[in-house]
């Protein structure tokens, strides 16, 4: 049985028939996970104007953009196949998805329509679909969420051919199962066209009723308890045709849209009732003021009044109606161009009291686009588009605000001449904007040097694309097939595929320019790529979740080479704190001589990855909260396979420091083949302060080292760095950190060694350094370096390290994580690596710099259920910053993680200052300033942690005043002595640093700084 309103052929201004087409084109699967089914459902705007497929049309994940001049945010799916399948209701569900329920012919056994619901992300992207066929008929007509997180579908369903029609009621879970499904009717045709949640956890459905005769045809409610069985049923009417179309809730009852039969016998009107909450009027209204009105959707108002949309005129403009709660019109608006026609199907709110409806518009006598138009809380018209491919018809059935300020939308379109659709799903910006154009191809190794795919040639997954166009910026990530796919505005742009390594080169060194004139258009652009040197190019990751005392930690190490070649006999060697201690490992080990284990990977393809993982376990004792545990791998070969700078002299240098009794002791060798040519300097960190007497020079021959000593570290957290010399390949900083240096029992200060970078910033080596936690939080985001001082300040050339911590804290296990990153704009999309992780993923870079990783049946079991190693996951992945950010640039990151169906969590934000290393390290030298000659002033020790002592020798004094100020210049402390020695106790005084004067008789004899741990 056909659903006569739904089809649209235009003469004489009348509805009766649709000649709809569903146009098939080729495009290329971008997700292999996905589902059969799935993949043929899931479809996407044309892939090229020159194909043309009658067939099963399979997904893209969806990479959008931000971009081009409508700065729209948006995108449009068609879900289908061969046959009949339209949209008519859509929800965003609480992980920010949507939920969309229509009908459909292309998937069943019977050739008849089901009920189609499919469900996806915020993206786009399927999570699930699925098809209810319980008897020859059924159809969705609206969804609603139920209050114990499922969802009812209310519909309607033909039994048998020829049987009546019954209203039809489905519950299902978030995961499209089917929990019960229920029937009501009578001896006539009873059917739903809308449904809404009542407050007690029932619902109410309005509709239509015939009898069964079919003589009469009235509005029909009905009230249903939280099972689906009815309570209580009503009709309101005419002697002629009355339809009821959409409901609200008001107050404590509900109102009623529906349309009746004019006198004429041929149009409608509007009717409107007020009921209580069982079903008696309170008041009722008709718009009768033309040959043709419509009433589509009823909505309740923020200010407890109603809103309407739908249809008016013969020529039919789309139609805004605003009521008080007590059936008073406050305003009437037509939306529509002179001779064209406009139909309003749905309407929502805003929170400032505007409304935005969406329906069709017919462009001309063969295109119809998707109507969208907004008017503020007034009535007066804001702005109105067209959403449509001049070859295809569009209309919008249902629409939905977004929690992103942006709207969704669903309906169908097909193409002229064709009585099939597909059931569509458009996103838009706050603007009604959405992008159409898309860009699709596949990178892959071009082995015969001819710049095209050809069978047999490897496809090259995690390759970002970038798209460019002026200054706006769009990426698009590989897949495991190599494949792409970019969503763009109008206009030229340069496409480039971005190599992981300067190993490679690739066939459009500049980029190819594509222009984009139309909406709706679609290219196709490969790019092949092949070896600029023959060589493997190795990269290691480590880490784990978090460190907590006296626990198993298990560390994941990831292995890939990104390089040329196969990597022969390729391993990792692996270094740990002393605070751990070895368990077992997933890949054999073998210790070596110098403490280090040993993990022989054999040969690692190109393109190539692996990973392990390393059980450990931290200490019980001596060991603080707050303090670090660090673990450093060197992958092998790491091999440097290009031209090297001819300033390089050939010399290495690496730094070590151990703590020796109550001595801090660092080396600095070359462990080069060359002599340095040049002296360089070495910058010792103290905590939180440079201490300038204390800074190494050296010039250093081959194999040579020099030691440097520091007594008495009291605690503190000392950290060397040294340079390189000019020209040393890769990026190399060495530098190392002593920290808990003391005697047995004395305090330590903790918290500083995470401040600065480790010396990893070549891909060849990972270091992970956390600091020990007594709680990690169920959903964290840790960035490394944290940075220094209140300000987390780094250099504008520190590379950052990101890692998401995540736990299921709710009853069921999880399946399905997505982590969504929107780097900040200081952040380089292209520089994104992925890192080690608990579970396998996907990690993609789409639109100006999202990171969305892609955990698929990761089975992570439920916190009260499971050991923590079970309840947990995370990810690590790593960045650099965009060249030349200027000082003071604030860089912010914060994820949003997504467990299943379930309401998205925050992370907290981590955040960086730019500035120039040292230049923002608090400098303190040995020398003071002294005011009288011959005296000279003794501090010890500083720094301090509970009393410090100035004495003054060269001459004597009956009285001192000692002022201690904060670094704004604000006085902390003031006080007096009677002798030269003054002994100054820290009281209330903060850890930091304070600077001070010596007075004696108005007289200054000394300033200087103090130092608190």
């Amino acid at each position: 049985m056909m659903d006569q309103q739904n089809k649209r052929f235009f003469f004489n201004n009348r509805r009766f028939l649709s000649l709809f087409p569903a146009k098939r084109r080729c495009i290329f699967v971008l997700h292999s996970a996905v589902k059969e089914l799935e993949l043929a459902l899931m479809k996407l705007r044309p892939a090229n104007k020159m194909m043309y497929m009658r067939t099963f049309v399979v997904a893209l994940i969806l990479f959008v953009l931000a971009a081009g001049e409508l700065k729209a945010q948006g995108w449009q799916f068609n879900f289908g196949g061969s046959k009949e399948d339209e949209g008519w209701a859509v929800l965003q569900t609480e992980d920010e998805g949507f939920i969309v329920v229509g009908f459909g012919e292309s998937f069943g056994t019977d050739n008849d329509q089901n009920i189609f619901v499919v469900r996806t992300d915020i993206d786009g992207t399927i999570l699930w679909t699925k098809y209810y066929d319980e008897g020859f008929q059924e159809q969705a007509r609206s969804i609603i969420p139920t209050a114990d997180g499922n969802y009812l579908i209310v519909g309607n369903i033909i039994g048998k051919p020829g049987e009546r029609e019954n209203i039809y009621l489905l519950k299902i879970d978030r995961k499209g199962g089917l929990l019960w499904s229920k029937q009501f009717g009578g001896a006539g045709n009873e059917r739903a066209n809308d449904v809404v949640l009542d407050s007690d956890g029932g619902f109410s459905v309005i509709g239509t009723s015939k009898n069964a005769t079919e003589e009469d045809e009235n509005i029909l409610l009905v009230k249903f308890d939280a099972e689906g069985t009815a309570t209580w049923s009503k009709t309101y009417g005419t002697p002629r045709k009355d339809e009821g179309k959409s409901i609200t809730r008001i107050g404590e009852g509900y109102a009623l849209l529906g349309n009746s039969r004019n006198e004429t016998g041929f149009d409608n009107n509007i009717v409107l009732y007020r009921v209580d909450k069982l079903g008696n009027i309170i008041w009722e209204r008709r718009i009768a003021n033309s040959f043709r009105e419509e009433g589509r959707s009823i909505i309740t108002t923020q200010d407890g009044g109603l809103a309407i949309a739908g249809v008016i005129n013969d020529n039919s403009d789309a139609l805004i109606v605003k009521y008080d709660a007590n059936g008073n019109q406050r305003w009437m608006r037509s939306i529509g161009d002179e001779n064209v026609e406009e139909e309003a199907n749905a309407i929502t709110e805003l929170k400032d009291g505007s409304l935005v409806i969406t329906g069709l518009k017919l462009v001309s006598s063969v295109n119809v686009d998707l109507l969208v138009a907004k008017v503020d809380a007034k009535g007066n018209i804001l702005w109105e588009k067209a959403i449509g491919d001049g070859e295809f018809t569009e209309e919008g059935r249902d629409i939905q605000a977004t929690k992103a300020g942006g709207y969704i939308i669903t309906g169908y379109n097909g193409q002229l001449l064709n009585t099939f659709n597909d059931l569509i799903l458009v996103k838009t910006d706050g603007a009604g904007n959405t992008i159409t154009n898309r860009v699709n191809g596949q990178v892959f190794v071009d082995r015969d040097n001819q710049c095209d795919f050809d069978n047999g040639e490897s496809p090259l997954s995690g390759w970002i694309v970038k798209a460019t166009k002026g200054i706006d910026v769009v990426y698009g990530t590989t897949n495991a097939e190599g494949r792409y796919s970019i969503l763009l505005d109008t206009g030229i742009y340069n496409l480039k595929v971005l190599p992981p390594n300067r190993y490679w080169s690739t066939c459009s060194t500049e980029g190819v320019n594509v222009r984009l004139r139309e909406f709706y258009d679609s290219l196709n652009i490969d790019f092949g790529a092949k070896a600029a040197v023959n060589c493997p190019f190795m990269e290691v990751d480590i880490t784990t979740p978090f460190l907590a005392q006296c626990s198993e930690v298990d560390y994941i190490v990831n292995y890939c080479n990104t390089g040329t070649v196969t990597a022969q006999n390729a391993y990792v060697d692996l270094a740990l704190d002393n605070k751990l201690t070895f368990q077992s490992a997933s890949l054999s080990a073998e210790q070596l001589a110098d403490g280090k284990f040993r993990f022989r990977l054999g040969n690692v393809a190109a393109n190539g990855c692996g990973s392990f993982t390393v059980k450990t376990a931290l200490d019980c004792n001596g060991v603080a909260n707050g303090q670090t545990g660090l673990v450093s791998a060197r992958v092998f070969p790491d091999t440097f396979c290009l031209d090297l700078d001819p300033r390089w002299d050939r010399s290495s240098i690496v730094v070590r420091g151990i703590c020796k009794k109550d001595t801090v002791i660092f080396e600095i060798q070359n462990i080069g083949k060359g002599d340095m040519k040049e002296r360089k300097k070495g910058i010792v960190v103290v905590d939180d302060i440079i201490m300038r007497d204390v800074n190494p020079t050296y010039q250093l021959q081959s194999g040579k080292s020099i030691e440097v000593a520091i007594p008495n570290p009291n605690g503190s957290t000392f950290r060397l760095f040294a340079e390189q010399s000019e020209g040393h390949p890769g990026r190399s900083l060495p530098t190392v950190a002593v920290e808990g240096c003391a005697e047995d029992g004395e305090p330590i200060i903790t918290g500083q060694v995470t401040q600065f970078p480790e010396n990893d910033q070549d891909p060849f080596v990972s270091i992970d350094i956390q600091e020990i936690l007594s709680a990690v939080q169920s959903v964290a985001l840790r960035g490394h370096p944290k940075g220094y001082g209140k300000q987390s300040t780094i250099d504008a050339k520190t590379d950052l390290t990101f890692t998401v911590i995540f736990q299921n804290s709710g009853s069921d296990t999880v399946q399905r994580v997505v982590i969504r990153d929107t780097l900040s704009q200081a952040i380089d999309p292209t520089t994104v690596i992925p890192g080690s992780s608990s579970h396998p993923y996907f990690l993609e870079v789409y639109e100006g710099g999202i990171v969305k990783i892609t955990f698929d049946s990761i089975n992570l079991l439920p916190a009260n259920g499971g050991t923590a190693q079970k309840t947990y996951g995370f990810v690590e992945f790593r960045a650099s910053q965009k060249p030349n950010n200027p000082t003071g640039t604030v860089i912010d990151n914060r994820a949003t993680v997504y467990f299943d169906y379930r309401l998205p969590s925050g992370t907290n934000t981590v955040r960086w200052r730019i500035d120039h290393f040292p230049d923002f390290v608090r400098v303190l030298t040995s020398s003071q300033e002294v005011f009288v000659p011959g005296v000279k002033v003794d501090i010890y020790p500083n720094p301090f942690s509970e009393m410090v002592t100035l004495e003054v020798k060269g001459r004597q004094y009956n009285r001192l005043q000692l002022n201690v100020y904060d670094l704004s210049g604000k006085l902390i402390q003031q006080k007096f002595f009677n002798s030269n020695i003054c002994h100054v106790y820290r009281d209330q005084l903060a850890a930091g640093i304070y600077s001070y004067q010596l007075i004696s008789e108005g007289q200054l004899i000394n300033t200087g700084k103090l130092i608190v741990r």
